[in-house]
């Protein structure tokens, strides 16, 4: 199971793309850059050390719920509903009512039923 995580973190990770917002600057921009190609070459050897030597320690724990929202047009109109996938990364957190709080989330349309 710790390897299926990691797989996914993995993924997750190589998957992103960076963005303007996340790097300050060229050599932030530089730096992400090396990371990425480090991690990928890192899974193409097999090389779990290395690999978890890019993810940070309090990264610890990933959340994936479907979800439904129904929503109603402020303006008039026909209710709908959304139903959607979310996938939670989570860190420890001092402040937080429950001891931890959302580090990211992504949030996309639920897949179609076939």
């Amino acid at each position: 199971m710790p390897r299926l995580l990691l797989a996914f973190v993995g993924f997750t990770f190589l998957a992103a793309t960076p963005t303007s917002q996340s790097a300050d600057s060229k050599a932030d921009k530089a730096a992400i850059d090396k990371t990425s190609e480090a991690v990928r070459a890192a899974f193409a050897r097999g090389d779990i050390p290395a690999i978890l030597a890019y993810h940070h320690p309090d990264v610890i724990a990933t959340e994936q719920i479907l979800f439904s929202v129904k929503g109603t047009p402020k303006r008039g109109g026909a209710p709908f509903l959304f139903q959607g996938l979310t996938m939670l990364v989570l860190v420890r957190y001092d402040k937080s009512p429950t001891g931890w709080a959302t580090l990211r989330e992504i949030v996309q349309p639920a897949p179609e039923e076939k």
